[in-house]
Formats: C-alpha cells, sequence, structure tokens
C-alpha cells in the first residue's frame, strides 16, 4: 500500500478515538466547531500563532516570508506584511512582543512587534547540520524558551527520539538534544491508549510500514496556555501527540483526514480555544480548524 493510502486509511479508521481527556478539558477532534477555509494565497499554510492579548491570529505560508494577519473570530485575510525575503518558512510563534519566523534550516528571524512588525529584523543562523528539516515553532512561558518541532535531523536513526530542541531567544547556541519520543516507547503508548483494537492495529501497523525508520514526522507545536503540556503535531500519520513538560507522552490524538489532510500549524488562544491549520490538497483551500474547549 502506497505511504499516503496507509495513512489515509490510518486516520479513518481511528479518528472515533478522538477528543481523550486533557487535565480538565476535552477537543472533539473529528467535529470542528468552525471550519474556516483560507484564501488562495495560503494554500500552503504552514504555522499560526496569536498576537499579544490574541489581536491577531497570525499565519505563515510556506515559500513566501510575509505574515498574514487573520481576524480571530472569522479566519477572514485582513492584512498582509512582507518581511522576509522568499524560502522555506514552517514555524512562526509571538511572544514578549516579538514575532520569530522559522526557517526550515532552524535559521530564525526575529522582529519586535507593536501591533505589526517594527524596528530592525535580527537573523539568527541555524545551528543544525545541512538538510535538517524544522517544522515547527512553540513558545514554553515558563522555561521562557523557544520549541522547534525536528522533522528530520541528518544521522537521526530509528532508536533516536522524534520532537522538539529548546532555544533561548537571547542568543546561545540551542540545546540541539531532541526531548520528545522513541520508537520503542510511541510503541508502548499505542498499547495504552484509549482506542479500539482494530485502531491500535492500523497504528501499528502505520509505525511498521518502513521497517529501520521511525516514521513520525513533527510538523508544528504548541504550549496550552493552562495546563502547560506540549502539543506536538506530525503531518505523517496525522496525529497529535500531547506531552507533559518532562515530555512524557500522555496522550496520542489521530486527527481526521476529512478536515485536516495535511496539519501544519497549531495555536491556542488565551482561552484555551485549540487552532488547527492545514495546507490545501486535491484542488481544496487550505483550512484551519478550531475547536472549543468541553468541561
Amino acid at each position: 500500500m502506497a505511504r499516503n493510502a496507509m495513512e489515509k486509511w490510518i486516520a479513518a479508521g481511528i479518528a472515533l478515538s478522538c477528543g481523550l481527556p486533557l487535565t480538565g478539558q476535552s477537543y472533539l477532534l473529528n467535529k470542528p466547531d468552525n471550519l474556516w477555509h483560507l484564501p488562495p494565497v495560503l494554500l500552503e499554510v504552514s504555522g499560526l500563532t496569536f498576537s499579544g492579548q490574541d489581536e491577531w491570529l497570525l499565519a505563515i505560508q510556506d515559500e513566501s516570508g510575509a505574515i498574514y494577519g487573520l481576524e480571530p473570530g472569522t479566519g477572514t485575510l485582513m492584512q498582509t506584511w512582507p518581511l522576509a525575503p522568499p524560502g522555506d518558512y514552517e514555524g512562526i510563534e509571538w511572544a514578549r512582543d516579538t514575532l520569530y519566523l522559522l526557517h526550515s534550516s532552524g535559521r530564525i528571524h526575529h522582529i519586535p512587534w507593536q501591533n505589526g512588525p517594527s524596528g530592525e529584523e535580527i537573523v539568527l543562523p541555524s545551528p543544525f547540520p545541512g538538510k535538517s528539516d524544522i517544522e515547527g515553532l512553540g513558545w514554553d512561558p515558563v522555561r521562557q524558551v523557544l520549541l522547534l518541532a525536528c522533522k528530520d535531523l541528518p544521522g537521526q536513526n530509528p532508536d533516536d527520539p522524534k520532537g522538539w530542541v529548546s532555544w533561548h531567544p537571547a542568543g546561545g547556541i540551542p540545546d540541539t538534544r531532541v526531548t520528545g519520543i522513541d520508537r520503542t516507547t510511541f510503541r508502548e503508548a499505542i498499547s495504552r491508549t484509549k482506542m479500539s483494537r482494530s485502531s491500535r492495529r492500523r497504528l501499528f501497523k502505520w509505525l511498521d510500514n518502513k521497517p529501520g525508520s521511525f516514521p513520525l514526522g513533527p510538523s508544528g507545536i504548541a504550549v496550552h496556555p493552562h495546563s502547560g503540556r506540549v502539543f506536538l503535531l506530525s503531518a505523517r500519520g496525522k496525529l497529535l501527540l500531547e506531552f507533559e513538560r518532562d515530555a512524557t507522552l500522555r496522550h496520542i490524538h489521530p486527527l481526521p483526514a476529512r478536515w485536516l489532510p495535511q496539519a501544519e500549524g497549531i495555536a491556542f488562544d488565551a482561552k484555551g480555544h485549540l487552532y488547527i491549520a492545514s495546507e490545501g490538497k486535491k484542488g481544496q483551500p487550505g483550512r484551519i480548524a478550531v475547536y472549543h474547549p468541553r468541561p
């Protein structure tokens, strides 16, 4: 079975297990409260974040250095800021009056923000080896560090964990040790996560589809504003993984392929509403699925 077909089969088979509990809240991931279709300029939307006081929902488009300001209640495109030269941009994060853009190489651009970009852009060169694929950017407000989701790093083997690295924005060298989960621990987590027997079998088949590799592909990352847990997207396998701060995996949330064919961006607003962005596929536009927390 082709890889894309395998992923669709898995996502369809385990959609009913979505909506697992998280510290008093849950999200019914197989039923978005809102689904926003994005304009063609955001067909390959690759990252989301909220600016201070949730004034803007900010999005970035793969291959474009522009920032797109969406109206938080409707997803309507209201403003565009051309900031950086064209390139493979995969993450965006707002923190402490600064906007951070992530290039897939691991290079970070940071720009002062006052209801929009202001001041001079500073670029931190990538600390990662060539041909690295870094695909998500989040912010841990407790540790005051950026979290970079690592899709692929040269020299990784199936026993190495996949997840994220931490980088203090004041500069310096990030901790390039990957925090997350390895293949063995992921297999154990599948066994104990609440899902149907057939769903578990399908997820095991996806994990073992390419012997000698760990197919998890982190594509987005965000920290929940209330629980402090780290939510890690994987476009490969269409999964959302929920971790404690110490990287203990708590839940595996399958994502519905019908709504999110290629999930690349994730953000929470201050109320804990969850926003997941997906690239457009097969003539369909890019979209953002919005989930309200349930008690």
